[in-house]
């Protein structure tokens, strides 16, 4: 029996195409399937200028990936190329796609380091030179030269560094800290400044910083803050000294013993640095924490807004939980305009007004007045999300977004921001697997990437905010993740 050419090609053609099926099916299991890697989390470090290859090698060698070659061909393939040095936590379980990702989106390991209010500019050199992972450059000497050098312009370094928490990367430098602090209360006090009270007897802008300063240190206590400058501005109005022992103490530095000697009376005063120019307006009493969570569709932020609340409440804090669009029985109609489905077209700019009106209502009636109080305030999204949804992912104006953001917020912003990013399809899976589909959710995949994009731009541009947590883990792994981050609250 003779089998034809024609049967032996369409036998051998039909092999070949099985064959590359079954091998293209399990190379994509491979690459998606989480595979365990450690123990425990572990560090893993790109050095900079680490190529693709020799990172794929490297993984290779430690055992965390199996096919080093196909992992390089499948990120060129996917133009995920554009890997980012630093360092990045790799979780107990990891897909070989999920650590490309990470090293594509410069996922990097951010350490916090605060600067406490009231500390002169040793105290920060102290603080700063105290942390492992970041490069000391500076010396007490020498820093007023070199930050001068990059900017910066002052004539002494006491009061020009804002007091918060900064986020920053391994390799990261001493100086880089202090430029962000600089800036931050560059702006500040320039916002403050345009709208401060009438009548005021400061003549510049570092004036009342300096007038800040001495108020914070008379006192501890927040609520007393507004009622001490009300006493001082009122001094300074009738050409009184001020008789506070804080401005002679600044003056003696290492020299004050606890006690304050006549002597001391007329030296120069140096400035520490404030946290907030409380001398040019109505002072806020926001003693409460502003907490957010972010993140695209699917990322499981109702499971994990619930979660973050136990914990706070574990700790003893008065937690109001809230979420946007809504918050306020008005803010909730117009919650349900922006979801519900319907045949009209929802101009993209009415859209951003709305989202906008909601906010000034659940802002102005719910969350101010919480912070004011005392209590910490958890929100489900917040202005993050206009930025990335309407700005990026809508393409409207970012410069507009900050204009309404002005005008609403009055310079309140989160304190904290949980992100929760993940890949998009994995994330628009997950969200499909509801009853039904909101008028967001029902976008394309390019404006969800679009979206993320723009929240990872928030990220670097203010990383000292946010806390970034890979989603596409499992639960367990996300809420153990969240509840180290939380921690770091409270240290």
């Amino acid at each position: 029996m003779t089998v034809s050419p024609l049967k032996i090609f369409t036998a051998f053609f039909i092999w070949i195409l099985l064959t590359t099926v079954a091998v293209g099916m399990y190379a994509w299991q491979w690459l998606n399937e989480p595979q365990t890697i450690a123990e425990e989390p572990t560090v893993y470090v790109v050095e900079r200028g680490s190529s693709l290859h020799a990172i794929a090698r490297d993984l290779h060698q430690q055992g965390i990936i199996q096919w080093p070659k196909f992992w390089v061909v499948y990120a060129r393939a996917f133009k995920l190329t554009a890997v980012k040095a630093g360092e990045y936590r790799l979780n107990v379980s990891e897909s070989p796609r999920s650590i490309l990702q990470k090293v594509n989106d410069g996922a990097v390991i951010h350490y916090p380091v605060t600067l406490i209010e009231g500390s002169r500019f040793r105290d920060f050199l102290t603080t700063l030179h105290s942390q492992k992972k970041l490069k000391s450059t500076l010396t007490l000497n020498d820093a007023l030269e070199i930050l001068q050098a990059r900017g910066l312009e002052i004539s002494h370094p006491e009061g020009w560094f804002y007091p918060d928490t900064y986020r920053y990367v391994a390799g990261d430098t001493d100086a880089s800290i202090l430029v962000r602090a600089y800036e931050k209360m560059t702006q500040t006090l320039a916002q403050e400044w345009l709208e401060r009270a009438e009548n005021l007897p400061y003549e510049t802008p570092y004036e009342a910083l300096i007038m800040a300063s001495i108020v914070e240190k008379e006192t501890g206590a927040a609520y007393e803050r507004a009622e001490i400058a009300g006493v001082f501005v009122r001094r300074l109005q009738r050409g009184m000294r001020l008789q506070t022992d804080p401005t002679v103490i600044y003056g003696m530095g290492e020299r004050y013993d606890g006690n304050i000697r006549r002597k001391n009376a007329g030296e120069r005063t140096i400035v520490p640095a404030p946290k907030l120019a409380v001398t040019l307006r109505r002072e806020r009493m926001m003693t409460g924490k502003f907490i957010t969570l972010e993140g695209t569709e699917g990322v499981g932020k109702s499971t994990n807004l619930a979660f973050i609340e136990q914990t706070l409440r574990a700790r003893g804090i008065d937690v109001l939980l809230t979420r946007e669009p809504g918050g306020t029985p008005l803010a909730e109609e117009l919650r349900e305009i922006l979801l519900t489905n319907r045949d009209e077209a929802f101009d993209a700019t009415a859209e951003l007004l709305t989202i906008f009106a909601a906010r000034a209502q659940h802002f102005h009636q719910v969350i101010l007045p919480a912070l004011e109080s005392g209590r910490w305030v958890l929100c489900d999204r917040f202005t993050d999300a206009t930025f990335a949804y309407q700005g990026c992912g809508r393409g409207l104006p970012l410069e507009t977004i900050t204009q309404l953001e002005t005008m609403v917020q009055q310079g309140v912003h989160p304190d904290i921001t949980f992100l929760l990013d993940i890949d998009v399809a994995q994330g628009l899976a997950r969200a499909k697997e509801r009853a039904t589909l909101d008028r967001f959710e029902r976008e394309e995949v390019a404006f969800f990437e679009r979206v993320r994009e723009g929240y990872h731009a928030r990220v670097k541009a203010a990383p000292e905010r946010y806390f970034v947590v890979d989603a596409g883990q499992s639960l367990d792994a996300v809420q153990k993740d969240i509840a180290e981050l939380v921690a770091t609250l409270f240290e």
